[in-house]
């Protein structure tokens, strides 16, 4: 089954898993200083929250800031 959107799955009950993009700009001591993509990701947790989902996994990844790659 293709789903065209997050609006037609049937989401009630069950665990979903969400890829997000939470690669956020932070400072010298691990403070987030730019949340856009944080808060970028809050309607579709909020629409997956009112679908009565069963839980969210949000899954993410770091950028490799600083690190060089060889």
């Amino acid at each position: 089954m293709q789903l065209k959107s997050l609006k037609e799955a049937d989401v009630k009950g069950k665990t979903v898993l969400v890829r997000v993009d939470f690669n956020v700009a932070v400072d010298e001591h691990g403070n987030i200083t730019e949340d856009q993509r944080i808060r970028d990701a809050l309607p579709t947790i909020k629409h997956l929250l009112r679908r009565q989902a069963k839980e969210e996994k949000l899954q993410s990844s770091t950028g490799l800031t600083g690190l060089q790659r060889g």
